[in-house]
């Protein structure tokens, strides 16, 4: 079943020559807004079904598509199990927020990769960990660049084997070089600093979880090529850490973690604020007043 919403594009077009900007919000589960224009509307035979359903919007004219194309600055598709844009160019949409399904992660991947020359803001949620990799290299493993994006939210499902290590450093290039907060909610993705190339002068949060392999990257004593230790980010301001190696705090692996953040943070004067949390829901606060 293929809806259209066409008619509500109709009833806007007297008035887009007065709208500056557009704000899509898919909320409903079984429906996901794909716009397209005349030359890329499905065909009659073309039979979506299940998750995969589309909202095709239908455009009359070319211009009426690149108008709205160029009006759109945020899509809201994390209620969605998948979002296509198909050949539509959104030259202004600043701000994306995905939830990425099992069965239409490429297509999801793709949209993203599609807009990172304009994307400011990037939020996918519920991305398996084994698909991160399509965040930040294409298809054949060409590296993405998001040039202006300043936030990313990955809230990542799943974890690695030891065995798939290579896997994890895998992903080469800088494809954040502008990043100024970076949030992961559950699991840091990568086991080298990918996410954070080029951002040694702009980060300025960050929200981490931490295991062995990120640790040894993230609080090593001695920078060397290919790794950014937590001190040498100059204008970081905010530090949390979610250690996710053992439950117990007083793990004495956890501890030597702990310690090594500490000293890490020890080093840092611009630092204004710093939390490790634990498995258990244990929190350690520091601030710009406590003593490191």
């Amino acid at each position: 079943m293929t809806i259209d919403p066409g008619p509500i594009f109709n009833a806007l077009e007297d008035a887009l020559p007065a709208i500056r900007q557009l704000k899509i919000e898919a909320s409903n589960v079984r429906v996901v807004n794909a716009i397209k224009p005349p030359s890329s509307q499905s065909s009659d035979g073309d039979k979506i079904s299940g998750e995969e359903r589309r909202c095709l919007i239908s455009l009359n004219s070319f211009r009426r598509t690149q108008t709205i194309c160029n009006r759109i600055v945020h899509i809201d598709a994390s209620s969605c199990p998948a979002l296509v844009l198909g050949a539509a160019v959104l030259p202004n949409l600043s701000s994306l927020v995905l939830s990425i399904s099992a069965s239409g992660s490429e297509n999801m991947l793709a949209v993203v990769r599609q807009q990172a020359a304009t994307l400011v803001r990037l939020e996918v949620r519920y991305i398996r960990i084994h698909d991160c990799s399509g965040i930040v290299v294409d298809q054949i493993g060409n590296p993405v660049v998001y040039l202006h994006t300043k936030e990313l939210v990955l809230d990542v499902l799943g974890t690695y084997d030891e065995s798939e290590l290579l896997q994890r450093t895998m992903p080469s290039g800088t494809p954040f070089p502008s990043l100024e907060h970076l949030r992961c909610v559950s699991a840091y993705p990568f086991a080298n600093d990918v996410l954070l190339r080029g951002a040694l002068h702009s980060l300025r949060r960050l929200v981490i979880p931490i295991d062995l392999s990120v640790s040894g990257w993230l609080l090593s004593e001695n920078s060397t090529e290919g790794t950014r230790p937590l001190n040498k980010y100059v204008r970081l301001a905010g530090v949390e850490v979610r250690i996710i190696t053992r439950a117990d705090a007083r793990d004495s692996r956890n501890q030597a973690i702990h310690a090594r953040v500490l000293d890490a943070a020890s080093q840092m004067s611009q630092l204004l604020w710093l939390r490790i949390r634990y498995p258990n829901s244990q929190v350690a606060e520091y601030n710009s007043s406590s003593s490191k």
